[in-house]
């Protein structure tokens, strides 16, 4: 198998595990209380979070005008040489950030509602490779050719977006209910380049360039309902 072949195939398995990557625990984690304890939140949330996790939690917490959760980001660059053949170097660089998320609770009507605004996920990933390598299927083709270069580069970009509006009711003193109504803003593009050039004796020039590129946009529209029951606490005694 060529290299440029074998090398595609690794950079399609790269980006597959990095998309799916998403679905893992740490770019659920919304709200202060859910990072520390890696999303096991949904029955004690006691942050803006719970507009993500249970909206009837929003009954239990008090008035908060405005909050956010920390943010931080991961920059992360790899190289390296004479992977394949001679002459060759791969690089990748990746900057993803943790999901962040600010919001706020506030009284209208007589009941509790709260605003929130997640960051839900954000990706951008740049895979490229560089040879100098001049290969017989060159030389046969050009039999002048002197110097040769090839470059390619794969890129992804990730953006996902949330907003929302949560309601919240207490029945009695133990149960309340809610609901978190989402809009959602998704924007994914990413492309690939691949550039030959070929210096033959005379200085002549041959130069190649494919590039390729997409772009999708949609927008969503997500509803959160959650219920919320405390149940008595029963106090056990000794008896001697």
């Amino acid at each position: 198998m060529k290299p440029e072949r074998i090398l595609l195939f690794i950079m399609l398995l790269f980006f597959v595990s990095s998309y799916a990557q998403q679905g893992n625990y740490k770019f659920n984690n919304f709200g202060n209380r859910s990072i520390l304890l890696s999303g096991n939140v949904t029955g004690s949330v006691s942050d803006i979070g719970l507009t993500y996790y249970n909206p009837s939690r929003l009954t239990e917490v008090e008035n908060t005008g405005f909050a956010f959760n920390a943010r931080a980001y991961q920059l992360s660059s790899l190289k390296l040489s004479n992977v394949f053949v001679e002459e060759s170097t791969i690089s990748s660089t990746n900057f993803d950030g943790v999901p962040s998320m600010a919001g706020g609770t506030f009284k209208l009507f007589g009941t509790r509602f709260a605003y929130a605004f997640i960051s839900k996920n954000r990706l951008n990933n740049n895979l490229s490779y560089s040879s100098d390598f001049l290969t017989d299927q060159i030389i046969d083709i050009f039999p002048d050719a002197e110097a040769y270069r090839v470059t390619t580069n794969i890129r992804t970009n990730i953006k996902d977006d949330w907003f929302g509006l949560t309601w919240a009711k207490e029945i009695n003193e133990d149960f309340s209910l809610g609901v978190s109504l989402f809009g959602s803003k998704f924007a994914y593009n990413g492309g690939s380049n691949l550039n030959h050039t070929i210096q033959s004796a005379n200085n002549n020039v041959a130069f190649y360039q494919s590039t390729i590129g997409f772009s999708q946009k949609s927008y969503g529209l997500f509803v959160k309902v959650g219920a919320n029951y405390n149940f008595e606490k029963q106090n056990r005694f000794a008896h001697s």
